[in-house]
């Protein structure tokens, strides 16, 4: 018996002793944390610790645009777990502020938006952030609105997607290099994702693949 409740020794059938109690539940408590296994489906691994006293988080600074999406503060986590400084600012951020940020990278946020509608406030994507000559990367709505923009087309998919969606990464470049939730029976790495859009890039701008 404890003060604050009870716990019984798996060994012993009887009443238990304070001290016993203590010195067994020390026992089993001493162990460490365990992290999570590669082959568990839908449970990404834990970034590895970054050493934050020798490593200057400010080197490389990635903006993030956001267009609405409810996982803008998830992407931004993830970036900053490894070590990155950024930083998220609206669709219509103005250039003067882009250009004072000096990213080293861009991400486009996914949103509610389409790129069909007819409003003239639907989000596009800046000049300013069209005129950096750093990576960008759009997921989502910010890859239509990229696509669109610059030549390519984008329509209305005759299948919508919404939910739980397995992805296999074709023609792997260094950004999606050992990116991957599981291997299949055949070798192919996967990715567990969320889908929920109606349209689809259906002709992508020169230059692109």
């Amino acid at each position: 018996a404890c003060e604050h409740g009870l716990l019984r020794l798996w060994r012993y059938s009887g009443v238990s002793y304070r001290c016993e109690v203590r010195a067994h539940y020390q026992f089993w408590c001493l162990g460490k944390p365990r992290p999570r296994c590669e082959h568990y489906q839908r449970s990404a691994q834990l970034p590895k610790p970054v050493n934050y006293m020798r490593h200057d988080i400010h080197a490389e600074r990635i903006l993030i645009v956001d267009f609405g999406s409810q996982y803008t503060q998830l992407i931004a986590r993830r970036i900053r777990e490894i070590g990155v400084y950024c930083e998220i600012l609206p669709w219509d951020v103005d250039q003067t502020r882009v250009e004072a940020f000096a990213p080293s990278g861009v991400i486009l946020s996914g949103g509610p938006e389409s790129v069909h509608d007819s409003a003239e406030d639907t989000p596009k994507v800046s000049a300013a952030i069209l005129a950096l000559s750093v990576p960008v990367l759009g997921i989502c709505y910010g890859m239509q609105a990229l696509a669109q923009q610059l030549g390519g087309r984008v329509e209305p998919s005759a299948q919508k997607e919404f939910g739980y969606a397995e992805v296999r990464a074709r023609g792997h470049s260094v950004l999606l290099s050992d990116i991957e939730d599981r291997i299949n029976a055949e070798g192919h790495g996967l990715l567990d994702v969320w889908m929920s859009h109606g349209d689809r890039v259906a002709e992508l701008p020169e230059g692109f693949k």
